[in-house]
Formats: structure tokens, sequence, C-alpha cells
């Protein structure tokens, strides 16, 4: 051995021993023999043997924990031998060089524990079996290629395993936890388990179905259908049988199926029966249901009126005859003349343009003749294009171009588009030293500078080109004379190419031809040395339009107007020629001033239009009037037939119903005198079918004078509600709630129902005792009652002993559970003594949901340092964990731990599942 690791463990050593003499209380420490002063041995025993806390037998903890060893003892062991020292001074490699020497599985340079390569160069495992903690649930550890111990899977939450003590168990959160009916997991030997001990939920508090198959369900009721057993083990309500399945009464007698219950037929029930149209329960004619179980009316024909424009009367689903939906207002129809008309309001009336109501063939009508608003007096809807601006609508409407204001100053023109003013468009660029069409740049186009002959006739560029006056052009700064072409057949400007006659001044002035108007319609030209007249169009017709088409200011306007001095009919509604025509203000105008004739009902053509009917406008046509029947209603229109006046009304009466209106038109007879419903006998609005009152006309509604309050049918076999349907207690407030039975608890564990007129209920249950689980079992509101937590005693007061295992070498566990609080006691050994490995530990403590409890980890004794405390909080199943380590020296050959499992904020009893595994990869120190 190196002479200065020998030196170094042995110093080390004598600092543990020192502290411990003095630091651990309770604690006996001895020291073994030595051999040359560099062999030591560590036993550590308690000064008391702890009693187990939950076995009154007091069986003490064995003694069987000491340990001597003398490290250094072997051949060639001592320290003094001498020999050694040389034999190591020729050594070159040493562990933690970095290089891989004989004797060594591997050298990563370092002395750092659970790496893969530990301090003394082998590998920390080389095969599955290394990291094997042998527990079940937690999975399969593994070796991985660098030789670290990896955590396996965890089984599933349920899976069946066997615990330390060899009980049969269920995995749960990787630890083989006490089989337990409501902790959430179907474990071996259970059917469900849904976390709790609710009876009638699909699984019951003994982890059994609530249900299996149907026949567990059924209540041998017919007309309710058959129950069943859902997929959820939940008893469930069948589909009730159809209305009129022959069934049995509980006398015996024959009866139907209504709404799950069997009743007997009769009819005036309300139920409708074999041999029965209906069956409304009550007398009253009219309703859709007659006395005698028959239909007020089955069919359409009985209830059609005739009339068109009202719509069509049909015998409605309930067999009550109901009034048409009026056709849609304008729909084509014939008025009583017999003219074309639409109808309106029910009503068929004739149509005209300007009657405020549109028309067919109209596109609107607003009864005026204003074409600045959404209709034209055309009876036309305004439109863009239409020629009328449509005030805020349109901008405009067919307007000429209008001039505007660019954005660079001309005056532009803008025009009006899709009845909106365009952008003001600039205008052509002129000649005048102006950006006129806003494009940035000043008389393009125009080739201002060019050289260029003067206005003058020869061909001489003597000038420049500048804008010209008008700035349409440009004009040549020659100011030199020049040599004018006249008409003569000479060359007078010296360019053969200008035409004889081109600078003529009598070339290209307006002229008139040979035709008798006096009009220059002509322009002069220069034709063989001469100058003549283009003018050869016919004479000008004087029409009557405000303009002197003949050029003669002597002549009248429309002096040879055809239209002018013809018979015609002025702006009247009449066709009638009263007027002859004339040519006044550029338009020719009627003298027809006459009033229009207006055609009235009197077989005459008032109008002078064949086409119009006789008295098509006669005031009194189309006026409501009453005809020969004995109400005072004008239920009819006046029309025009035969050169007279006829009333549309026919002999028919209206009735004077309970609606609020004067249905007769007499303000003499009251509101609903002649309505069949008033004055009959009738239920009121309460819940029962008893007849108690009878109808009135009241504020135009038929109301019932029965103001009995309903009559509740209790479980007493009386027909209270008058109602035979009803079985007997179905209004009884106790029926189908859930009720308790005559046994000692409070919870309501059965249903209350109605049977031979006596209410019972149907818990047959025991008596729920309460246990501890932090559930209200005997439904008192209170909830583990009688189960006093401890009061988490001393560790002195006695601790449960889990043993001892492993801390150095491979996997060892040991295990516990209990319900409240609790100490435990346990002891991690070292087995490889020369090694010097590090004693390791992890304690694990599992809550389940519902509970939370804390982990408090102590060294070597209650006095000891705390290790390590785990406080968690959840409301779920968790787990609270803490790491031990111990860096292990010659004489430190076990550790001992003292577990707390505290009670958190929870104050519940629930079993917590306790592990120790020894020998984990933990690497921070926390024991000394």
């Amino acid at each position: 051995m190196n002479s200065n690791r020998s030196n170094g463990i042995l110093a080390a050593l004598t600092v543990l021993l020192a502290a411990g003499s003095s630091g651990l209380a309770g604690c006996d420490l001895s020291s073994g023999g030595t051999d040359g002063g560099s062999d030591y041995s560590y036993d550590y025993e308690p000064d008391y043997e702890p009693p187990d806390a939950r076995d009154d037998a007091g069986a003490e903890r064995e003694d069987g924990q000491d340990v001597a060893a003398d490290a250094d003892e072997g051949a060639g062991g001592d320290a003094d031998a001498g020999g050694d020292a040389d034999a190591d001074a020729d050594v070159v490699g040493r562990c933690g060089d970095g290089y891989l020497d004989p004797g060594e599985d591997c050298d990563d340079g370092n002395d750092i524990s659970g790496d893969g390569c530990e301090p003394d160069c082998t590998f920390l495992c080389t095969g599955d079996f290394d990291c094997d903690d042998g527990q079940s649930c937690n999975g399969d550890e593994a070796c991985s290629p660098s030789h670290l111990c990896e955590l396996g899977t965890a089984k599933a939450e349920g899976d069946p395993c066997t615990d330390s003590s060899g009980s049969d168990g269920a995995c749960h959160g990787g630890v083989c936890a006490p089989i337990s009916c409501g902790d959430g997991t179907v474990d071996p030997g259970e059917e469900c388990d849904d976390g709790n001990v609710v009876g009638g939920d699909g699984c019951e508090t003994d982890c059994t179905y609530s249900c299996a198959a149907d026949a567990d369900c059924d209540d041998g009721v017919f007309c309710d259908g058959a129950e069943t057993c859902s997929a959820a083990h939940m008893c469930e309500a069948g589909t009730f049988e159809a209305d009129l399945t022959a069934c049995a009464t509980a006398d015996g007698a024959s009866g139907v199926c209504r709404s799950g219950l069997c009743a007997a037929i009769d009819c005036g029930n309300g139920l409708v029966e074999p041999g029965e149209a209906c069956d409304d329960g009550n007398a009253v004619p009219g309703d859709g249901c007659e006395a005698d179980c028959t239909w007020s009316c089955s069919s359409v024909p009985e209830c059609d009126d005739e009339v068109l424009c009202n719509g069509a009367e049909s015998c409605s689903a309930a067999h009550v005859c109901e009034a048409g939906t009026p056709l849609t207002d304008l729909t084509p129809c014939m008025v009583g003349s017999g003219a074309a008309g639409v109808c309106r309001g029910g009503m068929c009336a004739e149509s005209a343009c300007g009657n405020g109501l549109v028309d067919p063939g109209e596109a609107c009508d607003d009864g005026n003749t204003v074409n600045t608003d959404s209709c034209l007096s055309t009876c036309v809807a305004a439109a863009c294009g239409d020629g009328q601006v449509w005030a805020g609508y349109e901008q405009c409407d067919g307007d000429p171009v209008r001039a505007c204001s660019t954005s660079c100053g001309s005056a532009g023109m803008q025009s009006c588009d899709a009845c909106s003013w365009a952008a003001c468009g600039p205008p052509a660029e002129l000649c005048n030293g102006i950006d006129d069409d806003c494009d940035g740049q000043t008389d393009e186009g125009f080739g201002v500078g060019t050289a260029c002959d003067g206005p003058d006739s020869d061909l001489c560029a003597e000038g420049a080109l500048i804008c010209d006056a008008s700035g349409t052009g440009t004009r040549c700064s020659d100011a030199s004379s020049s040599t004018v072409d006249l008409c003569n057949g000479l060359d007078d400007d010296c360019d053969p190419a200008s035409a004889d006659g081109s600078e003529d001044p009598g070339v290209g002035a307006s002229c008139d031809g040979s035709d008798s108007d006096l009009c220059l319609e002509g322009t002069t030209a220069c034709s063989g040395g001469a100058i003549s007249c283009s003018d050869t169009t016919g004479s000008t017709v004087d029409l009557c339009n405000g303009l002197d088409d003949d050029c003669d200011p002597a002549s009248v306007d429309g002096s040879e107007d055809p239209g002018v001095g013809v018979s015609c009919d002025g702006p009247d509604s009449d066709l009638c020629l009263e007027g002859s025509s004339v040519c006044s203000g550029g338009s020719v105008h009627c003298s027809d001033a006459t009033s229009s004739t207006v055609d009235v009902c009197n077989g005459l053509d008032d109008d002078c239009d064949p086409g119009s009917a006789d008295g098509s406008e006669d005031p009194a046509v189309g006026a409501a009037c009453d005809g020969p029947d004995p109400d005072l209603c004008a239920d009819g229109l006046r029309f025009c037939s035969g050169g007279a006046l006829q009333c549309s009304d026919g002999p028919g009466l209206s009735p004077d119903l309970c609606n609020g209106i004067d249905d007769d038109c007499n303000p003499a007879t009251a509101d609903g005198s002649g309505d069949p419903l008033v004055g009959v006998p009738c239920d009121g609005p309460d819940t029962d079918l008893c007849v108690e009152g009878s109808s009135t006309c009241t504020a135009g509604h038929v109301v019932c004078s029965d103001a009995t309050s309903s009559t509740v049918d209790l479980c007493n076999s009386l027909d209270d509600d008058c109602n035979p349907a009803t079985a007997d207690g179905s209004a009884d407030p106790r029926v189908g709630v859930a009720c308790d039975g005559p046994d000692t608890d409070l919870c309501a564990e059965g249903m209350g129902s109605c049977t031979g007129g006596a209410f019972q209920c149907s818990d047959t249950t025991g008596n729920s005792i309460e246990v501890c689980n932090m559930i209200d079992d005997d439904c008192d509101g209170l909830t583990d009652e009688g189960y006093v937590r401890d009061t988490n005693p001393a560790c002195t007061d006695g601790l449960w002993d889990l043993g001892t295992i492993s801390g150095d070498m491979g996997p060892d566990q040991a295990s516990d559970t209990y319900w409240t609080e609790q100490w435990d006691w346990v002891t991690l050994r070292e087995d490889d003594l020369p090694s010097n490995i590090p004693i390791t530990g992890t304690v694990r403590l599992w809550s389940p949901p519902g509970v939370d409890y804390d982990l408090y980890v102590y060294c070597v004794s209650c006095g000891g340092d705390l290790a390590g405390s785990s406080t968690v909080r959840s409301s779920s199943g968790h787990y609270d964990t803490v790491d031990v380590r111990r860096e292990d020296s010659a004489g430190d050959d076990t550790l001992d731990l003292i577990v707390e499992i505290r009670h958190a904020a929870s104050a519940g009893c629930a079993d917590w599942a306790l592990t120790v595994d020894g020998n984990t990869p933990v690497t921070a120190t926390t024991c000394l």
C-alpha cells in the first residue's frame, strides 16, 4: 500500500474517530486492535434497542451489525514491512492519471465516483445485474455503454407484484403497494376501482360492478320499456313502449300504453285510444276535437271561403279551420268588375302609377312626381343614366363636361363618369412657357427653338420657332417680308411644292352656293388659277327649333315646319283633340287649354279613350262599402258595372269574436258576443285537468274563470288532478327523490315511490360504517370521526425497525407502509471494506391522492444531523425523496438512518408507502 495514501487515510480516520467520540449522542465507539499502527476496526452499535412500534411483543433488534476487519492485513499488507515502499517507487503509472495501465479497467483522469469509472479505476457497472435494485415495479435497471446505471421503465399501475414481506400487492408509482379497493386502480381480484366508495355509480364500494346484465335492472313494468345495464355498469331506463301499445292495467283491464304507463280506454280522458279519432279531454265544440271524439274538420274543402287574395284556408294538424296566408301583395287578381288588379292586404285592388303602391310593371311608386328622389315620376327606380340627378346618391347624370382647376393650376375639364364627377383632367400642353398638362415639362411637342422660315411666302429659314400669342402653336421669329402665293397660276413663293393660290387671301373663306337659302355652307378654293365656292348643298328648311335654319332673319322660326297647324290634344289626361299645334319658344305646342274630361261610371266614353273602362276615373270606384249582410262592416269595394256603381260586399256575416276588435262594426255589441269559445266549461291555468270554471271574453282574450290552485296528485289512492292517465302519487314531492331507509345511517341510498296508495323507500342497504378514508361514509356531515391521528411522538418512544440493507455493493431495499405518522430505523451497511466505496441510499415516500405526508431523514440517530427533508405539496398522489451519502473510510462500516413520516396539511388517514434503496447513484455528501 502506498505510504502517503496510508498516512492520509490514517489521518482522516483519526479526525473521524475524534468527531464521533464527541458528537454522536447515544453511540458506543470503540477501536479495534492495531497491527503496526495501521489496522483499525470500527464497530457502531446503538446504546438502546428500539421496540417494534406496532407490536407489543417488544421484539428487539438483533445485534449482528458489528463488523471487524483489518483493512491492511494480508500478504505484504503491513506498512512497516519496508519492502512495499521500494516497489511503489518503481511504478510509473497510477490510477487517475488518464492512462489505462495494466490492472485497470478504466482511467478517466479523475477520482469522481458515480461517473462510470470509479476512483479505483474499475467500472461502476459492467452488466445489468450490477444495477438491479431487486424491485419489480420500478422496471429493470440497466448498465449503459458508458458503465452508468440507468433507471428502468416503471410497470403499469395495478400490475401484480410481491412486496418485501412476501404479500401480494400491486404496482403504484413504481412501488409495490398493498392492494386497496378505492385507490383508483384496478388491482388483481377487483372488477373495477373508481377511486371512491360511493355506491350506485357503476363501481360499488367492494370494487364490484353495480350491474353486470340487463336482468339486474328490470323493474317489471311493461310500458316504460326494458331497462338495461350500460357499458359503464349502471342501470339505464328503457325506451317507453309506443303510445297505444296494448297492455293490462293494474286491475287486469285492457288498456294502452301512455307515456310509460298503462291507462284504461275511455273517451274524454284525454287519451286517443283505439276507435277514437281524437280525445282532448273536454266537450268544447270547434276546438279541433268534438265531444264524440271525432275531428272538427279533416279536409281543406270544409274550410274554403273561395276568396283568392286572402289565401287558401286549411284544416290544421289540430283539425281546426285556419285562415289562409294572404297572397303576396302585387299577386295578379281580378276585381269585382272583372278588371285586372293586384292583391293588397288580402284584397284585390286596381293598379295605377302614382297611387303610392308598386303595381306589376312598376319598379317603384312613391306617389309623387319628384324626379330627384329614388323613384321617378314614371314609376321607374332612379338609376345612373336616367338623366335625373338622384339627390344624395349621384353628383351628376349625363351632365356635359365642365371646367375645373388642375393640381398644377391650369384650367382643365372634368366629365361625368358613372354619375360622379371624374378627376380634373389637365388640358393639352400650350406653347406659353407654362406646364399646362402637369407633367413637369414646358412647351413639349412644339419644337420651340427650331430653325424656321418666317410667315412670308418664301422658304428661307431666317428665324427660330417661338410660341405664338394664342399658345396653341408656334411662330417663326423671321420678320423678313414675304412673297405671297396668289391664285394666279404662278409660283409666287418660289416653292414648287405649294399649290397655286395657297396664300391668296380670297382662298378658304366661307361662301354660299347657288341654293335658295342664305347659309355659308362652302369655302373658297383655287382651281385653274381662279377662285370658286364648294357649296353644293340644297336649300335649308326653317323648322320650329329656335334656330335660323335658312340663315334668313326675316323668316319666322318654324315657318316651314310640317308639324305646325295640326289638330292636337293638350296636356290634359283625356284624348280629345281640342286645339291646333303652333311654334312658340323653339318648340311645337298645342293650343288646347281645356281641362281633362273625367271618365265617370255613366256608360259614356268621357275621355275619348276607347281603351279605358267605363268609370275608370270615377272617384267613387274603389271606395269601401257595406253589402246587404246584417253587419255594419264595409267589407266590399265600389266598382262600375253596366254604367252603374256596384258593391262587392257579399251577404256573409262577420261574427263578433273575442279579439279586441269590433268584428261586426257595431259598437253596441260586446266584444266576443258571437265567439263560440265564450261560455264553455274550462280548466284554468293550473297543472291539473279539473274543469272548475267557464270561459269569458276579457280584454280581447278568451280566459277561464277557474282561479283555483293546481290539484297535486299525492300518494293517497285518489285521482287528485282529475287525470286518470297520471299514476297515483305522480306529483308527490317525495316520489322519485333519494331517501334513507330504516337503517341507522343518514345516507339516502334509496328512491321514493308510491305503491298501493302508500309511500315507500327502496333503501334496503345496511348501515354504512365510518372508516378512515377521508370520506363521509355514514353521511352525517363528518369525515373519519372516531379515528384520531397520531401525534407523531419523539423517536425515543419507539421506532419501526426496517433492518439492514447494503449501502455500497449491489442494489438492496427495505420498505414499509402504514396509515398515519411514523418513525422508522434502517441501517446501510458496508459490504466491500477494502475498496472504501461510499455508502449511499435513497429514501422515497409515496403519499396517495387526497393526503400529504412530509419526509425527514436524520443521520446516525435522532440527535444526528438532518440529512434532508422533502415537503412536496400536491392534491394528487406524489413522492417525497431524500438522497443520503457518506464518504467511506477504513472504519466506516455502517450508516444508521432515522426516517420520520410527518403529517403535512391534511389531517385524514390513508396508507403511505416508504422504500429505502441502498447503493444508489448519489453524488453529494449529506452525512459526515
